[in-house]
């Protein structure tokens, strides 16, 4: 490893996990197997973004990990993850939990994972649909209306300000933006911009 990784390691006390040591569930297999999306775009990169759901179920299962969040690198925290879970445990139940600003889109930048078996319906469900073209995003919000049971939304504004259509700075409405203000009687203003 690189003086980088080691110092992050060393500071942080960061676990390093690579995917290689995580044995392959049968339906990360398939989704390799059948897999038609766009391999072309950054040596695969589509693949890679919707490969990770099933990296985070591997990981879940070989070290019995529930409770989970999933987070990209660019994303910030500033706060205690203990007072989140506190949050997330005292909310309405989801196997999922997300950031969505479109009907059509979910954001796995900061994404709750209840267990194991939470992520692993999501994956089935990206397997299925492996060969459809849909991106990581829109497979999220596909699978949230197809499966809404399983899935909640982090709030991004207060229910007070969510009334009727919202359109964004480029242009983008959301017809019925319920999404964007659920459960904020259990967490609030979790994303200041």
């Amino acid at each position: 490893t690189t003086a980088f990784w080691t110092n992050l390691v060393a500071a942080y006390g960061v676990q390093l996990v690579y995917t290689n040591t995580l044995a392959r569930t049968p339906h990360h297999t398939e989704f390799q197997r059948t897999y038609a999306g766009d391999m072309e775009f950054r040596k695969g990169y589509w693949k890679h973004v919707k490969e990770r759901f099933f990296y985070v179920e591997e990981l879940m299962m070989r070290d019995g990990l529930t409770d989970v969040i999933s987070m990209e690198y660019d994303i910030l925290v500033y706060g205690k993850f203990s007072d989140l879970l506190v949050k997330l445990l005292k909310a309405p139940s989801a196997g999922l939990r997300m950031v969505m600003d479109l009907e059509t889109r979910g954001h796995p930048g900061f994404l709750y994972v209840r267990s194991a078996a939470d992520i692993g319906g999501f994956n089935n469900f990206l397997c299925a649909s492996a060969a459809s073209g849909l991106e990581d995003m829109q497979s999220l919000a596909m699978y949230s209306q197809l499966f809404e049971s399983q899935v909640r939304f982090f709030p991004v504004i207060p229910a007070a300000r969510n009334t009727g259509p919202r359109r964004s700075l480029v242009g983008h409405v959301t017809a019925n933006p319920t999404f964007l203000s659920q459960d904020y009687e259990h967490f609030g203003n979790l994303f200041v911009g």
